[in-house]
């Protein structure tokens, strides 16, 4: 079996009134898709989401091979998105500096 790229997408929903109940849902449900979609050979895994309760918006982060394949797997789940991006992945610094008190 050939092993596909996985790539890094960028979603963002309308989420009017998101409440972390409303999210916890969201994201079951994108899980639930993802897990189905993969199980059928076709890779899809929900990596982080925000919500952004200012601004109505909830984003979230996949990683698979293609744009198709995150379309379907957040159509499957109810939940049709505004946009959807290619994104790099950055690493941050972390510091390991000692603090005494």
């Amino acid at each position: 079996m050939e092993t596909s790229v996985q790539q890094r997408y960028l979603v963002e929903w309308y989420a009017p009134e998101i409440s972390e109940e409303c999210l916890a849902t969201a994201i079951a449900r994108l899980n639930d898709s993802a897990a189905a979609a993969s199980a059928a050979g076709t890779p899809v895994e929900l990596l982080i989401t925000l919500g952004i309760p200012a601004e109505d918006v909830m984003f979230g982060v996949f990683t698979a091979a293609s744009p198709e394949i995150v379309t379907c797997a957040c159509e499957a789940a109810g939940l049709p998105f505004l946009r959807l991006n290619a994104a790099l992945e950055g690493t941050c610094a972390t510091h390991n500096a000692r603090v005494d008190r």
